[in-house]
């Protein structure tokens, strides 16, 4: 059999200064009751004095305890292994436009930014020569226009011919 831990003999015996603070608590109540020539009742006094006793005691306890940790550390991944971040962002911001019922321009500023990117590794610009041609009218009509809400159709369009250059 195993010694009992330190920290556990010492949980266990935790009542102990309290219950010698409950009777010291007493035996003051009694004597001033003594010096005062007034007949105490003595359960009434233990009653309230254990009550103190353990109010005392709890503010104590509590007084004890750490502060909570507040870092959570997410357990679910915001996206799939084997994917890098990029793609990831690039698949919700794709979701979110598909279920959103509002029209929101940041679709059409990322697929803004993937043309340009895109037309910059070729070495040309948009106002270049047949460029908007091999964008196709779908695509400049997406960049050009207000933003709307577009359908996977279209969508599919845009990002096949941003990848097709």
């Amino acid at each position: 059999m195993s010694p009992p831990r330190v920290g556990a003999a010492r949980q266990r015996r935790w009542w102990v200064p309290r219950l010698v603070f409950t009777v010291v608590l007493l035996v003051a109540a009694l004597g001033l009751s003594r010096f005062e020539h007034v007949r105490p009742d003595v359960g009434r006094i233990v009653l309230l004095l254990g009550v103190l006793v353990c109010v005392l005691a709890l503010l104590v306890d509590l007084t004890m305890v750490g502060a909570p940790d507040w870092d959570v550390v997410p357990t679910v991944s915001l996206r799939p292994a084997g994917q890098d971040a990029g793609l990831s962002r690039n698949v919700r911001m794709l979701e979110n436009h598909l279920s959103s019922r509002t029209v929101d321009p940041v679709l059409r500023e990322r697929l803004r930014r993937l043309t340009h990117a895109r037309l910059s590794e070729l070495g040309l610009r948009r106002g270049d020569p047949g460029v908007d041609q091999r964008l196709g009218p779908t695509l400049c009509q997406v960049l050009d226009g207000d933003p709307r809400q577009l359908g996977r159709d279209t969508l599919e369009e845009c990002i096949r011919r941003i990848e097709e250059l």
